[in-house]
């Protein structure tokens, strides 16, 4: 990060980063110092260097009242009985409640009996795994921070992550959660845990210009970034629509029953018969 000289002897254990009313330069801006206690003062910076001021207040408002909170949207709550009720009256659930009340007609009761257990059992399965998808999404919403650092004004001011809106600019730092998706406006040994989105387990570093994902964690270094997509709008929030409304995995009676349909033709086509009505076709 290129720095300029210094304009006066810094404080003992302020570090060798110049002090300038709370702002150190990255490039050719000016942006807060996420280290120093005092209010950044833009009056004071140094001559030909600009600083990065920020979204004004009125500005912020505006954006918030039309674009709403950064929030992941809040999932619309289906009752559990519905739900496992839907369970039981999909396509193939209606093919297995036909055949086990032709099975009470043709006056087999314990076939009747098993067929509607397999049902019950079958629609267990499927609740559950909805279910879990249903929490996985839920818990996606503790990956987002409380609170952020943000430069509104031209001065440096900690708000509710929830109030962040796009153009805002986010001071990070060591311990961080990306509280939006970003872009690096300058970066000083700045990386990153991504872990939650690519599954990898190692930090990446990241330079200007690069792109930062809500959820994600400041692992060290620090930098500045300015707010691209918040709230619904945020892949965080594209990864828990997904995960709530993604096809399940079909039930083992589902695979089952697919594995003897993809089976049939094959072994019709082998049989002796079945060549006979091959060769005449």
């Amino acid at each position: 990060m290129a720095a300029i000289p210094e304009t006066h002897t810094p404080a003992a254990g302020s570090g060798s980063r110049p002090d300038h009313g709370g702002l150190f330069v990255d490039g050719s801006h000016l942006v807060p110092d996420p280290d120093a206690d005092v209010e950044v003062d833009v009056s004071t910076t140094p001559q030909g260097v600009p600083p990065l001021r920020g979204l004004n207040s009125a500005e912020a408002g505006e954006r918030l009242s039309i674009d709403g909170p950064n929030q992941l949207p809040k999932a619309r709550r289906v009752p559990a009985w519905r739900r496992f009720a839907s369970q039981l009256v999909h396509f193939f659930a209606l093919m297995l409640w036909v055949a086990g009340i032709l099975a009470l007609l043709a006056g087999m009761p314990e076939l009747a009996i098993a067929i509607f257990a397999v049902i019950l059992v079958n629609g267990a399965f499927a609740f559950v795994q909805e279910s879990r998808a249903e929490r996985t999404a839920e818990g996606l919403k503790d990956l987002l921070p409380r609170r952020a650092f943000v430069v509104r004004d031209g001065r440096r001011d900690e708000i509710d992550a929830g109030d962040l809106v796009v153009g805002d600019l986010v001071v990070l730092r060591s311990g961080d959660r990306i509280s939006a998706d970003m872009e690096v406006l300058g970066a000083e040994g700045l990386t990153i845990d991504t872990s939650m989105l690519t599954g990898e387990s190692a930090a990446v570093s990241v330079a200007e210009g690069e792109q930062l994902f809500a959820g994600c964690f400041v692992v060290g270094g620090e930098g500045m970034a300015r707010v691209q997509a918040a709230g619904a709008h945020t892949r965080l929030a594209s990864i828990a629509e997904s995960t709530r409304k993604g096809r399940r995995p079909p039930s083992p009676l589902e695979r089952e029953f697919g594995r003897g349909r993809r089976r049939r033709p094959a072994t019709t086509a082998s049989s002796p018969r079945g060549r006979g009505h091959l060769a005449v076709g």
